[in-house]
């Protein structure tokens, strides 16, 4: 078995049309140089404000529990659309829990 020439070169990258692999050569040195700076710079995307913080964020919106203010009609959908969905498609988005619960009203 021979092994067939591709003519995949470097200077066909630079090619006056772009092909189809354009754009996944632009995702791969966009992922090259965030690796990089990220590897090499970390202390300058820290004072940039490009890290995730470890502060904890606490959010009190004070929503009610969602199982008092649910709509009856509302708990039967959603208890009839996941049971659809496991009967037809074998998963479903609703732990069983909250499921059995909706049920009880």
């Amino acid at each position: 078995m021979d092994a067939m020439r591709t003519r995949h070169t470097l200077g066909s990258v630079y090619m006056a049309s772009p092909n189809f692999a354009s754009p996944m050569l632009l995702i791969g040195f966009a992922v090259a140089l965030i690796t990089f700076v990220k590897r090499n710079f970390p202390s300058f995307l820290f004072k940039s404000g490009f890290t995730i913080s470890s502060t904890q964020i606490e959010v009190d919106e004070d929503l009610p529990n969602f199982f008092d203010v649910v709509k009856l009609a509302d708990a039967d959908w959603v208890i009839e659309e996941n049971q659809n969905l496991r009967d037809i498609y074998g998963f479903s988005f609703v732990p069983y829990e909250v499921e059995k619960r909706l049920g009880v009203k």
